[in-house]
């Protein structure tokens, strides 16, 4: 038999409309504290490089690619492909573009790692899939406040085997947006496209529990020849990306 004993109702509790309180936005309309977002794009896509420039906009307070920051503070980054060299590269070419201070900025950013294999965020286990560092990550986070995680990329944040299964990549995703929850940080979360793509939420690797499960989704597009010849700047195409707000359920269309 089936115990309906606990199924219940309620109305929302009457709160004042002048004391509802707004959104918390972290960065622009796209993140939001205590959610994660996605940005996806191909290989060399310049995924990277945004996300570097939007870390920077965090710990500066300034509107570094046109979109308001709402709290300026440190970063934290889980990363998997890029060693520590080549972040300074990626920090010190993008202080000298903006005319930032390099110091400054380093002091602002703090990478999480294991000191033996490397962070998860998801795993089999006995009883299904298993988180085994969310806590670490958790009091990491914690113990310097950070206003953006950074986690790069996606699909090495987890060690199942199944990438297209959405019943564990949501798991997966869902275990992000509590850490951001518990932490009250936005969540940014790189993530590589299926080859062919052509710029829609769909276009990210893996399952569509992905882009279902997380709060916003953007996708980049490189120009193409095609596209620079187009408008007169087929030798500058390379340098140009779309950003695409293909989901961004809180905010009005970009």
């Amino acid at each position: 038999s089936i115990d309906h004993d606990d199924v219940a109702s309620t109305t929302l509790p009457l709160i004042p409309m002048h004391q509802i309180p707004p959104r918390p936005w972290a960065y622009g309309r796209f993140l939001l504290f205590g959610s994660a977002a996605v940005v996806g794009a191909v290989d060399g896509g310049g995924k990277g490089a945004i996300a570097v420039v939007m870390a920077l906009a965090v710990i500066t307070g300034k509107p570094l690619l046109g979109e308001h920051v709402w709290r300026r503070g440190p970063v934290a980054i889980v990363t998997y492909e890029d060693d520590a060299t080549e972040w300074h590269r990626r920090f010190a070419a993008a202080c000298k573009h903006y005319g930032l201070d390099y110091e400054m900025v380093l002091a602002n950013v703090r990478f999480i790692y294991r000191a033996k294999g490397r962070i998860t965020f998801g795993r089999h286990g006995e009883t299904g899939v298993e988180f085994p560092d969310s806590k670490g990550i958790i009091e990491q986070l914690s113990l310097f406040g950070p206003v953006l995680l950074i986690i790069d990329p996606f699909n090495h944040a987890h060690s199942l085997d199944d990438g297209n299964s959405n019943a564990l990549v949501a798991r997966v995703a869902g275990e992000m947006t509590r850490i951001a929850q518990e932490t009250t940080c936005a969540v940014l979360v790189l993530h590589h496209l299926r080859k062919g793509s052509n710029g829609n939420p769909d276009d990210l690797m893996g399952a569509t529990a992905l882009r279902a499960t997380f709060r916003s989704c953007r996708i980049l597009a490189r120009m193409t020849p095609e596209e620079g010849k187009a408008l007169g700047m087929e030798r500058e195409a390379w340098r140009c990306t779309r950003i695409a707000g293909s989901k961004e359920n809180y905010a009005p269309p970009p």
